[in-house]
């Protein structure tokens, strides 16, 4: 397809992208510039001149299945930039699909896509008003700065440089869902080990549309949603942003309100989000507990779903703060734990384990209560597995009692 459209210019067009002279803003003074599909006065582009339409190749693409363009055609990409701000609706949605088509194919070429221009047009369509132009565009970011394993660092930091986050961030509350879950998708991904960009996501306002994507019964918001405010908590070793701290700490009851949501998932998803929050620092350890979270919590143990989640926050939330301790373990949590340990799946064991660790660390009351409730002859039984370590470290805590 990209062979074909590369012909097309070459017979039928001479502009050429980059440089967009062809281009102005909604801004400029030849007029209003709300091209099709475009609102005015949000910045988009729109043509002074009429692209040629996508030759039958592209007009035909329903989707590329086993067809994808190969990597050659990466010096064609010129073509399709072009189109995506031109032409009707239908053209600039087929000229944005293959290009995150052939870069989906071909995550090699990234960065090559990324030099020839393409994410200028790719953030100005993020503002178009119609649903599939917004949604293909952040997909198409997506995949600029996602391969399938790992985030292209480079591009993490030309997509944020070039101005992504804030229309990102607008679109966590598009009246379309897909177009939601796809735009936190993409925050997550320049958010991953990025605190400049963690700190521009929380800035912009991400939080409140966030949590609200909490509460959408569709399970890719759910895991989206809680994905980033993850990431957002994700110190990195570097100084917490005042704002950053604020805005986390206002999802804190939203969040701790989910834990008794209707749906499993949505309460697994507050728990683990809650988990993370906890490690984020001290402060937030308390403002945790003093919302409400330890009882459902520890409740979460001894049901039939989600104990692993519920044991990492709760190991989390006891790491060297006194008062929580005492609270978890006022809430019923050993015999909880130590029930895990027998029972559960052994990565829930694992996570048992280390919360009991947290609970008897410089605590010889507890200390005890583990002892007494039994917990020392399976965690010598998981010295023997894979969960060693924790189970060492358990022990070691109980030993300390004289």
């Amino acid at each position: 397809a990209i062979a074909a459209l590369c012909q097309y210019h070459h017979h039928h067009h001479r502009g050429v992208w980059p440089g967009h002279r062809s281009w102005r803003t909604s801004g400029s003074s030849s007029g209003s510039g709300s091209g099709s599909g475009s609102p005015g006065g949000l910045g988009v582009a729109a043509a002074t001149h009429t692209s040629p339409p996508l030759p039958p190749s592209v007009m035909n693409l329903q989707h590329f299945g086993g067809g994808l363009p190969s990597s050659e055609g990466v010096s064609d990409i010129p073509i399709l930039l072009e189109h995506l701000l031109a032409g009707s609706v239908e053209e600039r949605r087929r000229a944005v699909f293959a290009l995150r088509a052939f870069v989906t194919e071909h995550p090699e070429q990234q960065v090559v896509v990324t030099e020839a221009g393409a994410i200028t047009p790719l953030i100005l369509m993020l503002r178009e008003e119609t649903p599939s132009l917004r949604e293909e565009a952040a997909r198409a970011l997506w995949s600029l700065v996602r391969t399938h394993k790992e985030v292209n660092l480079s591009n993490q930091k030309a997509i944020a440089d070039a101005g992504a986050i804030a229309p990102l961030v607008h679109l966590l509350s598009d009246e379309a869902s897909r177009v939601r879950v796809v735009a936190a998708a993409v925050l997550n991904d320049l958010a991953t080990d990025n605190s400049a960009n963690q700190v521009a996501v929380a800035r912009a306002g991400a939080i409140n549309p966030l949590i609200a994507l909490l509460k959408d019964e569709e399970a890719p918001a759910l895991v989206m949603a809680a994905g980033l405010l993850k990431s957002l908590a994700a110190s990195n070793g570097v100084p917490h942003d005042a704002a950053v701290v604020l805005a986390l700490g206002d999802a804190v009851a939203p969040l701790v309100a989910l834990l008794q949501a209707d749906t499993l998932l949505a309460q697994e998803q507050a728990a683990s989000t809650l988990g993370a929050f906890a490690a984020y620092s001290p402060e937030m350890q308390a403002s945790i507990a003093r919302a409400g979270a330890i009882p459902p919590l520890v409740e979460r143990l001894r049901g039939d779903m989600m104990q692993g989640t519920a044991a990492l926050a709760l190991r989390n939330l006891a790491a060297n703060s006194h008062n929580n301790q005492n609270a978890i373990v006022q809430a019923g949590a050993i015999p909880a734990l130590v029930k895990l340990l027998e029972d559960g799946m052994p990565g829930v064991r694992e996570e048992a384990a280390r919360a009991l660790w947290k609970l008897a660390s410089r605590n010889r009351d507890h200390q005890a209560i583990v002892l007494e409730t039994g917990a020392a002859v399976p965690l010598v039984a998981l010295l023997e597995g894979s969960d060693h370590a924790e189970a060492s470290l358990a022990l070691l805590n109980i030993a300390r009692l004289e």
